[in-house]
């Protein structure tokens, strides 16, 4: 039977033929390459065809991308410098392993981090809970009083709100901050994804208040907020409409989670110029002759536990990384994050039909370890060329959308193919349900030769 859709004639036309086309597959499928591209130009969205992700495989793996970053293949020029001060396994041995942060030593910390005059100090620290009573009255103490240069920003901890919403838990500290503009809460919260994945964050969360709701901040806006001056690449965040509504929360678009090479564990880096990790321990050592001018001066320093009793862990493309790393690799490439507004909409569906017309042009024209071996090299001339010229990390989420066209392409071309196998098949059968049976299982079973070439 000829193809549904066919070319001839540089026309389109529909044939209805009984016999087989020899060339209908291959007319299909540049046909349907076309309808998938033109569609996804005027609609900017794959959404509805997410399921497809299920019925076909994608030709490149997006993950394997995201760690050329990590694997420090891309050295972006907009930073933020980073000192990641990590509560080690060594530290909280020798505090004593103590199921919450002790406080009186985070004092010291924050003492020693703050002379040096670093941009800005996150502590990954949860002040909702631990500690004895004069240990949170030293700690609240100092923050009352403080009045450094460098902002100092906690995440604060979510919970289930009645509803399905969410809500801020209540801290002993939330009056201190209410009185001190030099400390700021912030959500430190990342999405996984059906397989527990981290992919992605966002700026701003929505959270259930007695009022109605108000937005949160994430790590990276909190300090482009607070920062004077802001760091060179990085843009004042802007907050979302507010939905007013305590239901489950529709948060905004995500983030790509961007990783570069680890701080922490047994694959560290060494240190650089504007990444480097140091143990707690040793900061709090008054023997060691340490350069804290190097370490945390002009960066944005991070205090947070690594070690394995804390429990915060997350499994990324790039392994499993304490959550304090997760929060410095945000800070740090920051300045990289998606910018808002149709310019940047529209970059982004260029770059993607570009990927999408680059993998549908392998897919026909090669076959076999050619195929994929192209297919491994254009994704990574994809993957390098804008990065390594104008710095555009959203070539990463470009691929995941252009492997997402590729499936509902390569999903809709065999489902064409099988109603005309199906069509040409049943003709030969006998009438009854052994007959359809036996249609659908020459439909689906390969040829005895091998299969169509272009299969």
């Amino acid at each position: 039977m000829g193809s549904l859709w066919k070319i001839a004639s540089g026309k389109l036309r529909v044939t209805f033929t009984l016999e087989r086309d020899a060339d209908s597959k291959r007319i299909r499928a540049r046909t349907l390459l076309l309808l998938v591209a033109v569609s996804f130009a005027l609609a900017g969205t794959v959404h509805v065809a997410a399921p497809m992700q299920l019925l076909a495989n994608s030709p490149f793996n997006l993950d394997l991308a995201l760690r050329t970053l990590s694997a420090g293949w891309f050295a972006p020029r907009d930073v933020i410098p980073v000192t990641l001060v990590e509560i080690d396994d060594a530290t909280h041995r020798l505090w004593g392993s103590p199921v919450a942060t002790p406080r009186e030593p985070l004092v010291g910390l924050l003492q020693a981090v703050t002379h040096a005059r670093p941009r800005a100090v996150v502590v990954d620290i949860d002040l909702a809970w631990g500690g004895a009573e004069a240990d949170q009255l030293l700690l609240q103490n100092y923050l009352a009083a403080y009045q450094g240069p460098a902002p100092l920003i906690f995440p604060k901890r979510l919970e289930p709100a009645p509803g399905g919403g969410r809500r801020a838990a209540a801290s002993p500290f939330d009056d201190v901050f209410a009185t001190n503009t030099n400390l700021a809460w912030a959500h430190a919260s990342f999405e996984t994804d059906s397989g527990g994945v981290v992919r992605q964050w966002a700026d701003w969360l929505e959270v259930c208040t007695p009022e109605g709701t108000t937005l949160l901040a994430s790590i990276p806006a909190r300090l482009s907020l607070m920062l004077e001056p802001l760091p060179r690449g990085l843009r004042r965040a802007s907050a979302p409409p507010v939905q007013n509504s305590c239901q489950p929360a529709r948060d905004p678009a995500g983030q790509l989670l961007l990783i570069g090479p680890r701080l922490t564990g047994p694959a560290a880096s060494a240190l650089s110029v504007d990444a480097a990790a140091v143990s707690a321990a040793t900061i709090l050592d008054a023997q060691i002759d340490r350069d804290d001018a190097w370490l945390f001066g002009d960066r944005v320093v991070l205090i947070g536990a690594t070690h394995p009793a804390s429990g915060d862990f997350w499994l990324t493309p790039s392994g499993v990384l304490p959550g304090v790393e997760l929060l410095a690799h945000t800070v740090r490439l920051a300045p990289l994050r998606t910018a808002p507004g149709a310019g940047s909409a529209f970059r982004l569906r260029v770059a993607v039909l570009v990927a999408f017309l680059l993998f549908a042009a392998i897919g026909l024209v090669l076959r076999g370890l050619a195929m994929m071996a192209a297919y491994v090299t254009g994704g990574l001339l994809f993957v390098a060329v804008p990065i390594w010229f104008w710095e555009y990390y959203r070539v990463f989420e470009a691929l995941e959308i252009a492997v997402l066209l590729v499936i509902v392409w390569k999903f809709c071309q065999a489902l064409l193919d099988m109603i005309e196998d199906w069509k040409c098949e049943r003709a030969k059968q006998v009438a009854g349900w052994r007959g359809r049976f036996a249609t659908f299982w020459a439909t689906c079973r390969r040829p005895a030769s091998g299969g169509d070439a272009d299969d």
